[in-house]
């Protein structure tokens, strides 16, 4: 893991940081997370079937982060800034058991479109991966999904040793 995340520093190192975060990101990063995360079913690839950006607040956000808590799971989330602009480039989370638990879930992965090509989407995904396996007790069986059609984070997940176990259609139904 750490060798793929070193091997793609190079495409990204000069213009990004990427920061790992237990529990909530900063305060100041939660507005522009939570705009990431809402955009991600409607930047995530789904063919034919045209999905509307979520409306998440940083209130939102901290809930679900407190619950987390609350039911024992841990949620780590890397970021992926732009240094000239200060913006976020890119997130990846995970949310899983923090101690005991068999099961972890590989959350939302977006790179804004115009940061894309310099290998943040592996970055982020191998940095997180490699943070919640130090917070965790024991190994545990880490789950992501994607769309067949996204061929980057395919590529990423296969690299990365995910195996497709199931398919799940994605149905639209059409007001006619």
């Amino acid at each position: 893991m750490s060798d793929l995340f070193d091997e793609s520093r190079r495409r990204w190192d000069d213009r990004y940081t990427v920061s790992t975060h237990l529990g909530a990101v900063p305060e100041e990063r939660q507005q522009p997370l939570c705009e990431l995360m809402g955009m991600l079913e409607a930047e995530a690839p789904t063919g034919a079937v045209e999905l509307e950006p979520m409306r998440i607040t940083p209130a939102d956000y901290r809930q679900d982060i407190a619950n987390a808590t609350q039911r024992g799971s841990l949620r780590v989330t890397t970021l992926a800034v732009e240094r000239r602009s200060g913006r976020l480039a890119g997130y990846t989370e995970i949310t899983g058991p923090s101690r005991g638990g068999r099961r972890a879930h590989q959350g939302g992965t977006l790179v804004l479109a115009d940061h894309r090509g310099h290998s943040l989407g592996i970055a982020l995904k191998t940095a997180n991966i490699r943070e919640f396996a130090l917070l965790t007790d024991r190994p545990c069986l880490l789950t992501t999904t994607n769309a067949d059609m996204n061929a980057p984070m395919v590529a990423i997940n296969d690299l990365l040793g995910f195996r497709a176990v199931e398919s799940r259609p994605l149905l639209q139904r059409l007001n006619t």
